[in-house]
This record gives C-alpha cells, sequence and structure tokens, in this order.
C-alpha cells in the first residue's frame, strides 16, 4: 500500500519532521501490513532498535497516522489510521485480523454522565482461530 506510506511521510515533512531511511522503512511495513504490529515485529522488520522505532511509532501516534490496539495479556499493537474497523483476537495463539465495521455506533446522549462527548471507541473481539482449533 505504497499511497499510505506516501501519505504518512509527506504528513511528517509537512509538520517539519526528518524523514529518514528508517522512517521510510517504518511507513511502509505499517502501511502494507494486513494486520497491527507490535514494535518488536516493526523493529525486526527494519533491522533497528527497539527504542528508536518505539519513539517514532509513538510520533506517528501523536500526529494522528497510527492507531494503538490494546488487546488482553498482549503488547500493543499499531497499524496504519485508515478506514473505521474493529479487530478479533484469538486467545490461542494472539492473532489479530480486521473486522470490517460499516457504521459508527452512537452513545445515546442520556448515558454521558460527566461526558461532553464521545469522539472514539475501540472493540475488540476475542475467539480461536482455524489454526489453534
Amino acid at each position: 500500500m505504497k499511497g499510505a506510506s506516501t501519505y504518512m511521510l509527506d504528513t511528517l515533512q509537512a509538520r517539519g519532521y526528518r524523514v529518514t531511511k528508517t522512517r521510510r522503512e517504518l511507513c511502509t511495513e505499517l502501511a502494507k501490513a494486513s494486520h497491527p504490529l507490535t514494535i518488536r515485529e516493526l523493529a525486526e522488520l527494519v533491522n533497528s532498535d527497539e527504542a528508536s522505532v518505539y519513539r517514532f511509532v509513538h510520533l506517528l501516534q501523536k500526529e494522528d497516522l497510527v492507531h494503538e490496539i490494546t488487546t488482553r495479556g498482549e503488547r500493543p499493537r499499531f497499524e496504519f489510521k485508515n478506514e473505521h474497523h474493529h479487530h478479533v483476537v484469538c486467545t490461542g495463539c494472539g492473532k489479530v485480523a480486521h473486522v470490517p465495521c460499516a457504521y459508527t455506533p452512537q452513545v445515546p446522549k442520556d448515558s454521558l454522565s460527566g461526558f461532553a462527548e464521545v469522539n472514539d471507541h475501540d472493540l475488540t473481539f476475542y475467539g480461536t482461530c482455524l489454526a489453534c482449533v
């Protein structure tokens, strides 16, 4: 998915951030990933240290270009922030897959006691993948 990688890099450059070889590689890996990746997985893919990858991924997160997925008992995973979707996680092996979502659920105003608004949500399904059955 070259378009997503280019979008991330162009956005960073426009906001005054340096674009290094490793940052290009990380954006490429995030853009082409079929599932959310951990910091360790990203570091291995681009042959870099985890600390550097962690700092860059959190920069991407701060700039609203990647989304953090946190699942039970697992390390956080990250993915390019694109169309709205949810996730399903295998409780056996930890595999994560996308679940398309055609709508964004609305929270009834009368249940927002103490909140002015709700601006995001996260929904994760848990089950067993075919490899773990």
